[in-house]
């Protein structure tokens, strides 16, 4: 076994942290009274009432027992919606996320409380969660950097002037709860300090044994636990999704450790790094697993104890994900892959669906295809029986998945890729006239473009409108007993977008594409639909220049209104590009947005290719028509031709003076000389 000596070798340390029935915890945020109580978020029913509900409305409170059943019987049906997020107290007495209301109060009628989310729009508003998520995530990085620089300051010495307070611990938000920490850089420099001299092996012990040994207390060691706390470990994805009695609050006691986890921190002891039986990899890890737990104390005391979080610490991000699920709530899992011990004991047995990326519909596939079920039966596969069912990529990453291997690096990123909000519509809430059509893209518009603009250092390049349609007559030979046609169809359409784009701009966008896949979808201009799903987004995100944004300004209603637009299947497809439309389509695309679209369409799992029609919608070429499809974004007919020369010539000046910005040495005298010729471009432009 090899000591842990400090050795060149590169050691990862990542840490997956996954925060405690979240949206649980963000009501105890504005409720401390609800702190121990069963309490149970709700959505609201889409069978009940759509009223604007505002975070503090007291019409969010469903249901109270400790106030009896008034409110069942006031709001009736909303009572009823699906459960999203349950306590741990609430999931003793054996309520499940989605469970419906009424089911969660009939097994604990006198002391539940249940939450509704606000509602805006007609639809879920998370606002609230989003904000509180963007703040718990901020502090606790703030913390994880405390921990370290507490850390390097007993070990290396001084508070300021020491490297690692320069380095960079990367951040990757991967979900509303759930974010990972690249802790390898500063845990690397602090193993480095340790073989200069022995007082810093004692500091460090210090460190990681006192307080009665509260890290050994408080951190299970994956793979060393007993059996009966093995018995969370198995749990399909599901049942850790929905909650099970087995995930108690007892899990955050400061028990005694088990002999063998106790061995294992007494086996990394010594008078110095020379004498630890620890290899370099498990010393990163002891290290990564206090600098976490730090992390997490200070963040549930910053919060009062509202907020709390289970931690994995491992090598990479799959172990990682796996250890913090194993023993929620609120403690910490270290698990080593490199100890063949702890693959078979605690890795093997898992079901496959607990692994990164094959927790859905691959997952099955996989499964159904090689006759497995656990992660140890995976790894027995061969991997060239692997490559014979699935391409060379897929079937590389299931055999080093099975080994516990995982390569994929944290990215840092702690802002979602895409801004978008989403509305389903079952049974007869299908939408099936433009009128509401009109209604619901507008009401998700304008939510995407309100989160759109409350980012202020970046700006969306592209709208997407995704709709999921089923033809009226398919639904109703459904209805009759006839083929089953609930996968329908299912297409998006993108396109760009300026950065200082307007609501109503939004708005219109977003109309439009949706229009484009009714076309596309029906095949007929008249057949009548029927929509059961939409959803509107911003994504490609660049970050705002701001010299760029002042010039910008000068003449971004003059601008050529070019957009690229593409209809997608899946990211598996290229899309197509859009023949030559010719008659009023080509008239339309040349003075507006000269779209060039691509056609793919889901026909319960095929794909088939789809005429081409016109863009204008359902207008039967009239004068009118033409007149409203061309001022989508603002620009009337008469004036495209002035607008586009007057573009050009905007657009040369801009091209000569950036030239000019390019040329210009990186002096103390930039900025100004770079004030001046933005100045100068203005007075050009508007001469």
């Amino acid at each position: 076994m090899e000591k842990a000596m400090y050795s060149k070798e590169k050691v990862r340390i990542i840490v997956h942290l996954d925060v405690d029935a979240f949206y649980v915890a963000a009501e105890r945020e504005l409720r401390k009274d609800w702190k121990g109580r069963p309490l149970a978020v709700s959505q609201y029913n889409p069978y009940g009432s759509l009223d604007e509900v505002g975070i503090n409305d007291p019409a969010r409170i469903l249901y109270d027992g400790e106030k009896g059943n008034i409110r069942v019987q006031q709001q009736g049906r909303n009572v009823n919606g699906s459960l999203i997020a349950v306590s741990y107290e609430a999931r003793a007495k054996n309520i499940q996320r989605n469970d419906r209301g009424l089911v969660a109060i009939q097994k604990c009628p006198n002391d539940l409380v249940i939450v509704q989310v606000p509602v805006s729009n007609g639809k879920a508003n998370l606002t609230m969660y989003r904000d509180a998520s963007q703040r718990l995530f901020s502090r606790l990085l703030a913390h994880m950097h405390q921990a370290v620089e507490e850390l390097s300051v007993d070990i290396i010495g001084g508070r300021n002037g020491t490297e690692t307070n320069n380095i960079h611990i990367s951040v990757e938000k991967a979900s509303i709860d759930e974010v990972y920490f690249d802790l390898s850089k500063p845990i690397e420099q602090l193993c480095e300090c340790l073989c200069k001299n022995e007082e810093n092996w004692i500091l460090l012990m210090d460190r990681l044994m006192r307080n009665n040994g509260e890290l050994k207390a408080k951190t299970t060691i994956g793979g060393l636990e007993s059996e009966k706390d093995m018995a969370t470990n198995r749990l399909s994805k599901n049942e850790i999704r929905k909650g099970s009695h087995l995930q108690t609050l007892d899990s955050s006691s400061s028990s005694s450790a088990d002999v063998a986890e106790q061995l294992w921190w007494r086996r990394g002891e010594g008078y110095s790094i020379n004498d630890s039986g620890w290899t370099v990899q498990e010393l990163s890890l002891a290290v990564g697993a206090w600098i976490t737990l730090q992390a997490r104390q200070a963040l549930t005391d910053e919060f009062d104890g509202v907020y709390t979080l289970a931690a994995g610490i491992s090598t990479n991000k799959t172990m990682a994900k796996l250890a913090s699920g194993l023993k929620k709530p609120n403690r910490q899992t270290l698990v080593n892959p490199a100890d063949k011990h702890t693959l078979q004991k605690l890795f093997h047995p898992l079901p496959i669906g607990r692994l990164r990326g094959l927790g859905g519909k691959f997952g099955d596939q996989v499964s159904k295809i090689l006759g497995v079920q656990t992660v140890g039966e995976l790894a027995q596969i061969p991997l060239r029986t692997m490559q014979q069912t699935f391409d060379e990529d897929k079937a590389l990453w299931l055999s080093e998945m099975a080994q516990g291997h995982c390569c994929d690096p944290v990215k840092d990123r702690t802002k979602s890729k895409r801004i978008g909000a989403g509305k389903t519509f079952q049974g007869h809430l299908s939408i099936r006239g433009y009128d509401s059509l009109r209604k619901w893209i507008g009401n998700l518009a304008l939510e995407v473009f309100g989160r759109v603009v409350a980012e202020e250092t970046r700006y969306p390049k592209t709208l997407t409108c995704w709709l999921h349609l089923q033809n009226v007559s398919d639904e109703r030979e459904n209805e009759k007993g006839g083929r089953n046609t609930n996968d329908g169809h299912a297409a998006s359409l993108s396109t760009s977008i300026p950065q200082n784009i307007t609501q109503s701009q939004c708005t219109n966008l977003a109309l439009k594409l949706a229009n484009q896949i009714i076309d596309r979808v029906t095949n007929k201009k008249n057949e009548a639909f029927s929509i059961i799903g939409m959803e509107v987004s911003a994504s490609n995100f660049v970050e705002k220049d701001e010299t760029q944004g002042t010039i910008l300004n000068a003449f971004r209603k003059q601008m050529s209104r070019q957009s690229t637009d593409f209809l997608v299947l899946d990211k598996t497809h290229e899309p197509l590009k859009k023949k030559p439309a010719t008659g009023t389509s080509s008239y339309l695309s040349s003075v507006t947005t000269k779209a060039q679209c691509s056609v793919a369409c889901t026909d319960t799992g095929s794909q088939k290719k789809i005429p081409e029609v016109s863009t204008v919608h359902r207008a039967k070429r009239s004068h009118s028509a033409v007149m409203a499809s061309t001022t989508v974004i603002g620009a009337p007919v008469d004036k495209i031709d002035v607008d586009m020369k007057y573009a050009q010539r905007l657009q040369e000046l801009f091209d000569k003076e950036h030239q000019a910005l390019q040329s210009i040495p990186k002096t103390k005298r930039r900025k100004m000389e770079s004030q001046q010729l933005i100045s100068s471009f203005l007075t050009k432009s508007s001469g």
